[in-house]
């Protein structure tokens, strides 16, 4: 199914769901806001794919993925959600994240758990309330020439065995570290600019 253009929002659940093996969800310059549930949700084998889209205002995560599900995100704005820009958990779950905003969101700007490996390349994850990118539960994945600034907690925070790859990062004026390692977090920050954080 491809949606267009459209202007979607839930009293109930997530705005747009991508449910089981075989469903594929694409939305072209769409806005989901004000919903009861996440954005979009992607789970069970289902698959997003989102483009130009803004995602605003909602009750939980602006995207989640879960239980398998994949997402696609090219030039999207994640913000003014009331939890996480993006939130992937309970493992095996695909996500690739290209040329997007996340900014004013209450929690992390994307939070990353159970051995999920994403790629995010050339995104923008500033203003939020919480640590801007959060890396737990063995999840790994490659960050690469990203902005990460102006967020009320770490740049950067891996902990519990996650071990993401951090590559050619602007990493600034966050109000905690602009990188914390912690709780056996492992990972790679390399080629990266950091500096301006309130500790280190």
């Amino acid at each position: 199914l491809e949606v267009i253009g459209c202007d979607v929002t839930s009293n109930s659940l997530a705005s747009a769901v991508a449910q089981g093996e075989g469903s594929r969800l694409i939305l072209r310059d769409c806005t989901l806001h004000n919903g009861a549930d996440a954005g979009a949700f992607a789970f069970d084998g289902g698959a997003l794919v989102m483009t130009g889209c803004d995602v605003a205002h909602n009750r939980l995560s602006g995207v989640a993925v879960a239980q398998g599900g994949e997402a696609e995100l090219r030039k999207c704005r994640l913000h003014h959600g009331r939890a996480s820009g993006l939130y992937v958990y309970k493992g095996n779950n695909r996500l690739r994240m290209e040329d997007c905003d996340v900014f004013y969101n209450e929690n992390s700007g994307i939070e990353v758990r159970d051995e999920t490996s994403p790629v995010i390349r050339n995104c923008r994850f500033y203003d939020g309330k919480g640590i801007g990118l959060f890396f737990s539960s063995k999840a790994g994945g490659l960050v690469e020439a990203c902005r990460i600034w102006g967020n009320g907690g770490d740049g950067v925070n891996i902990d519990q065995e996650a071990h993401p790859v951090v590559k050619k990062c602007e990493i600034n004026n966050n109000k905690s570290a602009g990188v914390r390692i912690e709780d056996n977090g492992k990972g790679v920050v390399e080629e990266c600019d950091i500096h301006g954080n309130d500790n280190a």
